[in-house]
């Protein structure tokens, strides 16, 4: 239908800039969805394209993205310096520019690192801490001389189990469990010579970083995601041939004695978490009862062990208190759509109308889902490695028609831990580059995880690199400094800003006056094209209410018994109507 041109027709590309050549290079190979891109937008006479991160820092992919857009006004592989250029087909608005001008339909957002210190130092998330560095540290010795694809495999299991630590101790205990099976097989087996082929071992994907949302495994089960991570993880610890030694196996011991002592009693995060939960949603919270309030709570976490352990945790807290089986739901990967739409639709709706108040959420579930109706509180209860993880979090309450001027989104921090001072520095850090560009840099985001990629030591080092990640070396300074130049050109003042509402709203109340469009004039229309098939007028459902508030007062529409001679009412009463749930 559309041909090779079609007037008056419009392309609307949402997430524009995937469609980007992601290569530096002068002529980037196009990646399929470049190509397609490249090849349907010419057909359309109008095109919107839409994108929170416009420009990766490369100056020739931006400019190629913009040729897609406008070939008459850009060429890929000629940079783009023209303010007067850019003006004419870019509009770039950020969130606190348009708080700025008094637009309430975006709330300010603040972020709360939540200090928890004066741990005992035999406090089992420091011990676990200490002897998974020495465990480190043991393996890195033996395996120093091996080659260093053997060496980062091997590694690989330590950087995993250090973020399933700093997620939980029942998700640690759970992984660590797996690989010490995992090496006590291997064991067995190397005494009977029979070794697993190395081209038959999987990838370790889940090993370096757990499901997300936009991940292909968001939409299996928790069952199956858990036997593809116990499948990586031994695998992993297999791939190392040689025995380990007894320092790593006394280390193993009493790690796992320690984890399988702690794993289901309450951590300190858990602590101050229902506290929070006692001094903000429940306040008589461990009385008989007890009555909770109308605020509620979002929770993320990494791990699919964690969720459950946060699920046994919270629901022992609230024992007791009014309606306690319905206050806690959780949202995770795997989950059918009609179960996920019900815990949206019961999250959303009033407080008045429906008794959940905590919502426990695993960075697989879809993103997308808007969650901030009736909910301006979330916690981190692990701080994800991937800083776009965490931003993908705090948008489901960060986001349009928020009710809530201020959202609160907070993490905890053991200043005790050096994994936490670490990932304490990465978020601070993350937040101000997101509040400079207003989005994370690409470049700065691939330095991260470049960063984070051996897992996290206990010196300093990769603390005072994070503080530096943006100015981490001249390529660096060179992308940030072209984002800078190529599209901040075409932000406005906020001067600027208050005369473009300004305009707009004379060119809307210009256009409404010229329509003569009002509800009383709309009513009229309406009943006035029912009477000509027949049918009757609109009428109030309270004459009384409609006589005082028109606009305000319910009307109703005739039965459609009286709409025989047009088919198309029926079809535009449907679509009026709340959606029928699947299978109705």
């Amino acid at each position: 239908w559309l041909g090779d041109f079609n007037t008056g027709s419009m392309l609307i590309l949402d997430e524009a800039h995937n469609a980007a050549p992601a290569s530096a290079s002068q002529y980037a190979i196009d990646s399929q969805l470049t190509q397609t891109v490249r090849d349907v937008a010419p057909r359309f006479e109008h095109k919107l394209f839409l994108s929170a991160t416009p420009h990766n820092g490369h100056s020739n992919s931006f400019a190629a993205l913009l040729e897609m857009l406008d070939p008459q006004r850009f060429c890929r592989g000629v940079p783009v310096k023209s303010k007067k250029l850019l003006d004419s087909v870019m509009v770039r608005r950020l969130k606190r520019d348009l708080r700025e001008i008094g637009d309430r339909d975006f709330p300010q957002r603040e972020v709360i690192p939540l200090s928890i210190d004066g741990l005992p130092r035999d406090a089992p998330e420091l011990l676990l801490s200490r002897l998974l560095k020495d465990y480190r540290e043991a393996r890195e010795q033996r395996l120093k001389d091996r080659p260093k694809s053997q060496r980062r495999t091997s590694m690989l299991v330590v950087t995993s189990l250090q973020k399933r630590l700093l997620s939980s101790i029942e998700a640690f205990a759970r992984t660590l469990n797996v690989h010490r099976q995992a090496l006590e097989r291997q064991q067995q087996r190397r005494t009977s010579t029979t070794l697993i082929p190395s081209q038959n071992r999987p990838n370790f994907a889940l090993l370096r970083e757990s499901v997300g949302a936009e991940d292909d495994r968001a939409e299996l089960s928790e069952v199956e995601v858990e036997a593809e991570e116990n499948a990586q993880m031994t695998a992993a610890s297999q791939a190392d041939e040689g025995g380990i030694t007894e320092q790593e196996q006394n280390l193993l011991n009493r790690m796992t004695e320690i984890a399988n002592r702690a794993r289901h009693q309450p951590d300190a995060r858990i602590k101050r978490l229902i506290a929070w939960i006692q001094e903000n949603l429940c306040p008589n919270l461990g009385e008989t009862g007890a009555t909770w309030g109308d605020r509620r709570l979002l929770i993320f976490t990494e791990y699919t062990d964690t969720k459950r352990y946060l699920e046994q945790q919270l629901q022992q807290a609230i024992a007791g208190s009014s309606q306690e089986n319905a206050r806690i739901g959780s949202f995770h990967g795997g989950m059918g759509d009609d179960r996920r739409e019900a815990i949206k639709r019961a999250f959303n709706a009033p407080p008045s109308d429906h008794p959940l108040r905590i919502l426990i959420a695993t960075d697989a579930a879809r993103e997308g889902i808007n969650l901030q109706n009736y909910c301006a509180d979330l916690f981190h209860f692990d701080i994800p490695w991937n800083p776009s993880r965490m931003e993908q979090r705090n948008g489901r309450i960060d986001r349009k028609l928020q009710r809530a001027p201020l959202v609160r989104c907070y993490y905890f921090t053991l200043p005790q831990r050096a994994e936490d001072r670490v990932l304490d520095v990465l978020v601070r850090k993350t937040d101000t580059i997101i509040s400079e560009l207003g989005s994370l840099s690409p470049v700065v985001e691939k330095n991260i995880s470049e960063l984070f990629d051996d897992g996290i030591d206990h010196g300093d080092q990769l603390r005072l690199a994070l503080d530096e990640v943006d100015q981490r070396d001249e390529r660096t300074q060179r992308h940030l400094g072209s984002i800078r130049e190529e599209l901040d050109v075409v932000r406005p003042e906020v001067a600027q800003l208050r005369q473009q509402e300004q305009t707009l709203q004379n060119l809307l109340r210009d256009a409404q006056q010229w329509l003569g469009l009002d509800a009383q004039q709309f009513r009229e229309t309406l009943s006035a094209a029912l009477e000509l098939l027949g049918a009757s007028p609109l009428t109030p459902l309270n004459p009384e209410q409609a006589a005082q508030n028109p606009e305000q007062a319910p009307w109703q529409f005739p039965q459609l018994s009286e709409l025989t001679g047009d088919a198309t009412w029926a079809e535009t009463l449907d679509s009026l109507r709340e959606p029928r749930p699947s299978g109705q």
